[in-house]
């Protein structure tokens, strides 16, 4: 079940809030690890996008409620929105 004020164990460019990752902490991670933030972004990107469109394409096969199955997709999107 989806709870609101989840966080990561580990963090992500200083941020442990999935819906809090903004591009600075994309940023923030390409430097500390020695990469370019254009490769990082674009991965990141085409993570975001990919993982969405499967989401979407495969959510019904899992056993779960309708109800339970919105707040997730909710929650995907919303911590998408932040660095789409």
């Amino acid at each position: 079940i989806f709870i609101p004020e989840d966080s990561a164990a580990l963090n992500f460019g200083g941020e442990k809030q999935f819906s809090k990752i903004k591009s600075d902490q994309v940023k923030r991670f390409s430097e500390k690890a020695l990469l370019p933030f254009e490769c990082v972004n674009l991965i990141t990107q085409d993570t975001i996008s990919l993982t969405l469109e499967k989401w979407r394409q495969l959510k019904n096969d899992f056993p779960l409620t309708q109800s339970v199955l919105k707040k997730i997709e909710r929650h995907m999107v919303m911590a998408a929105e932040n660095l789409l």
